[in-house]
Order: C-alpha cells, then sequence, then structure tokens
C-alpha cells in the first residue's frame, strides 16, 4: 500500500467514525398511502440496532404513531401514557416495520433509516 492509499484510508475511517459518534440524523416521519404516520428512527442514543449513526438496522425506534396500531402495541413504551399515539416503541423489529408500512399501502412519503435486508 502506498502512503497516498495509507492516508485515503485513515481518512475515509476516521469519516465513518465522525458519523458514528455525531448525533443521529433525523428523518421526517413515514407517511402511508392511506394516511398512517409515523416516526421512524435510529441511531446513537436511539432505540435501535445498532444504536451507531451507521446502518442498516436490525430494529429501530417508532415513535407517536398517528393511529392505534395493534402490530406495534407489544412494542408500546407506556412509561408516559397509556394513549397508543403519543407513546415510543423502542426496538420494533424491522419485519414488523415493513408489515405496518405494507398494511398502510405502502410508503408514500418520509424516510426510513437504512433497513436490514432493504436496498436502495
Amino acid at each position: 500500500m502506498t502512503r497516498a492509499e495509507i492516508d485515503a484510508e485513515i481518512a475515509r475511517l476516521q469519516s465513518e467514525l465522525d458519523a458514528m459518534q455525531a448525533l443521529p440524523k433525523r428523518r421526517d416521519r413515514v407517511v402511508c398511502k392511506d394516511g398512517f404516520t409515523m416516526s421512524v428512527q435510529a441511531g446513537r442514543g436511539l432505540y435501535s440496532t445498532p444504536r451507531e449513526n451507521v446502518g442498516p438496522y436490525s430494529a429501530v425506534e417508532i415513535g407517536f404513531p398517528s393511529d392505534v396500531e395493534p402490530l406495534l402495541a407489544s412494542y408500546a413504551e407506556g412509561f408516559v401514557t397509556k394513549d397508543l399515539t403519543r407513546d415510543v416503541y423502542p426496538y420494533v423489529p424491522v419485519a414488523v416495520v415493513r408489515a405496518v408500512i405494507a398494511k398502510h399501502g405502502g410508503q408514500v412519503d418520509g424516510e426510513c433509516p437504512p433497513l436490514v435486508g432493504v436496498t436502495s
């Protein structure tokens, strides 16, 4: 490896490390075809797997769905309120997230973090 290649690799690794240590990106709410919405977040300090800012993620944090969604109910944190539309849902598996989105007609707007098994 040449000195230039080593320097380039060090720069790439430093950039990756910086991304992992920074605050996570806040994504716009996922909007489904039938109007259902939810916040889908992942990254450092959030209820996701991994808890770093670099995915893909196998579990994510869901927050404040627009309607009660039975597929999410068992994941509700429930510390602050019993209102399932005003709650956080930690470590929701990607398969459940996909099922919720599909149930509501698919995603038409917003942004999901990179999910395991989903390619762009």
